[in-house]
């Protein structure tokens, strides 16, 4: 529970100091229900497939966050740090 804490209050300095802190709340609590939610998916995959469709489960799961970074994310390409920090 403190590392929650220290990590939520870590991302409020952070974003407020970015001015970007009113989004802080939702995704932080978006993160929290995801976590819940994936610990329960995982649960059901090893009931059903055993350590096979875990193993399987997680993988998909990068390949769908590798697609959506790769597709929605900022173009980076070529690019110096300071240019895609800006």
């Amino acid at each position: 529970m403190r590392f929650d804490l220290l990590t939520l209050e870590l991302v409020v300095a952070v974003c407020e100091e970015q001015g970007i802190s009113r989004a802080v709340g939702s995704v932080y609590s978006w993160s929290r229900v995801s976590a819940a939610f994936a610990g329960l998916l995982i649960g059901f995959f090893q009931r059903q497939g055993g350590t096979v469709g875990v193993a399987l489960f997680i993988g998909g799961a990068m390949v769908l966050m590798i697609i959506t970074i790769g597709g929605f994310g900022p173009r980076t390409l070529n690019l110096q740090l300071e240019e895609i920090s800006h």
